[in-house]
């Protein structure tokens, strides 16, 4: 008669493999499947669009902003875009559907472009009332800066900031240059501290 010892010494010698295997094999599934489901911070993320900016200065713009301790703090990455040309009048089917998934999935927060983009996209209501998300002391500061246009509705709404005599930005020449903040942003606190530094200079 087989001892309990020499029968677990029978399967060990003749299932090993699957005995060590199957448990392991299920714990690589979890990492996978953890590794593509996980959520991942979206990066805070500024655009310009409808802006002749050149790759090398949104890079050199990322890092400077990554830099910045008030940003730093807040987000873990920063995104830098000029890709997008928007044109209302023409618009640009790539540029239209791409600006549009942005904007529907949350994954824009600040804007500079110009005043055609700003007057479309007011009525389109994807632009964040500038009274409603700016604090009072912020939105007093920006005051002097504020552009109004029609929502949708039809009533005149603070929807951007001008940038045109800001000194943050004058290495870029910018195109008379309007700063929106999206509607759906889920970084506020990043808007407002990129706002307070970029007027800080």
């Amino acid at each position: 008669m087989n001892t309990l010892r020499q029968k677990l010494s029978y399967i060990w010698d003749y299932y090993k493999f699957p005995i060590i295997g199957i448990p392991l094999g299920i714990l690589l599934l979890i990492y996978v499947i953890s590794a593509f489901t996980g959520t991942k911070e979206v990066p805070f993320s500024v655009y310009f669009i409808n802006q002749d900016v050149s790759l090398e200065s949104c890079q050199s713009l990322e890092a400077k902003l990554l830099a910045t301790p008030a940003l730093a703090d807040i987000v873990e990455d920063i995104y830098v875009d000029a890709s997008l040309i928007i044109n209302p009048e023409a618009p640009d089917f790539d540029s239209q559907m791409s600006f549009t998934a942005s904007i529907s999935g949350h994954t824009i927060d600040i804007m500079i472009s110009e005043q055609s983009f700003l007057e479309y996209y007011a009525k389109m209501d994807a632009l964040a009332d500038l009274s409603e998300v700016l604090p009072a002391d912020l939105y007093d500061l920006m005051m002097p800066y504020l552009i109004t246009t029609e929502n949708k509705e039809g009533l005149m709404t603070p929807y951007a900031i001008d940038l045109s005599d800001c000194a943050y930005f004058t290495d870029l020449n910018l195109n008379t240059p309007v700063l929106t903040i999206a509607k759906y942003s889920e970084h506020q606190e990043a808007c407002i501290a990129f706002l307070h530094l970029v007027f800080s200079e």
